[in-house]
């Protein structure tokens, strides 16, 4: 299987959905330091990180469309491969060197792998880019500017001690929702009809799901709230943990039982 997976990675660096997802992601960060920057040009230096960071930064449009396009983010680099494989003919080609589980199993592990790190990317070069800037010191709760997280908030004891602490683990848990997210495109790639829909359908689910869950239950399973570390809705560690531990269930026995089909497509 390790050849597999080395070769799955040479062909995910060179994917154009890559480097433009990473664009995306890295323009979003930067235009948000740039909006900061301009609009408290004045005041800048009573400014902090956790005020300029774009998962904090609750002032521009930029936090909110870097957290509702994160599913585009993740699937764009590779997940829409596996529908390409099988449309050119790859998967057969590979299923005559390795099994149709090991193939599932370097697929998936790259998918995820590659949708993480391209979500992750943006967010830590923002933060170090923010650091060199602004004092790390934080700001008083409910200050003018700040998020206000408070001790029901989800990493609140990181958030008071270590702001930058607090953006790892936010970015930490970003990168694994988003390589989850990614797997799904995985999941679906034999019952759509194009790539474009096996890379939108993760993002739709996710808006989809998100929407009806701010509805019904005040937002506190809405995987949209929970990523954003600025945290308009208040959720415990118990919901991310059945979230991530759930949709990891879920896409382990999907592509499990796929893997278990005959090697026959």
């Amino acid at each position: 299987m390790k050849p597999v997976i080395k070769f799955e990675f040479y062909r995910a660096f060179r994917s154009v959905g890559f480097y433009v997802a990473l664009l995306l992601g890295t323009a979003l960060a930067i235009g948000d330091i740039v909006l900061f920057h301009n609009a408290f040009r004045d005041t800048i230096d009573t400014k902090v990180v956790m005020q300029t960071w774009i998962g904090t930064d609750y002032q521009f449009v930029t936090n909110s469309l870097f957290y509702a396009l994160l599913p585009i983010l993740a699937a764009l680099p590779y997940a829409g491969t596996y529908y390409e494989d099988i449309k050119t003919g790859y998967l057969k080609n590979i299923l005559l060197h390795t099994s149709r589980r090991g193939y599932y199993m370097a697929k998936s592990f790259v998918v995820f792998v590659m949708a993480a790190i391209t979500v992750m990317i943006p967010l830590l070069l923002d933060l170090m880019a923010v650091m060199t800037i602004y004092p790390l010191r934080m700001p008083e709760r409910l200050e003018f500017l700040s998020a206000g997280i408070l001790d029901v908030n989800l990493f609140s004891g990181l958030y008071e001690t270590n702001g930058a602490l607090y953006a790892l683990a936010f970015i930490l848990l970003d990168g694994l929702f988003a390589g989850l997210l990614a797997l799904v495109s995985v999941c679906v790639a034999e019952r759509v009809e194009s790539m474009f829909s096996a890379i939108v359908i993760p993002f739709a689910f996710y808006i989809m799901w998100s929407t009806v869950m701010m509805e019904n239950n005040d937002g506190r399973f809405s995987v949209m709230e929970m990523l954003n570390p600025r945290q308009s809705v208040v959720f415990s560690r118990l919901q991310v943990v059945l979230m991530a531990v759930g949709g990891t269930l879920v896409i382990i026995l999907w592509l499990f039982l796929k893997g278990r089909r005959k090697d026959v497509l």
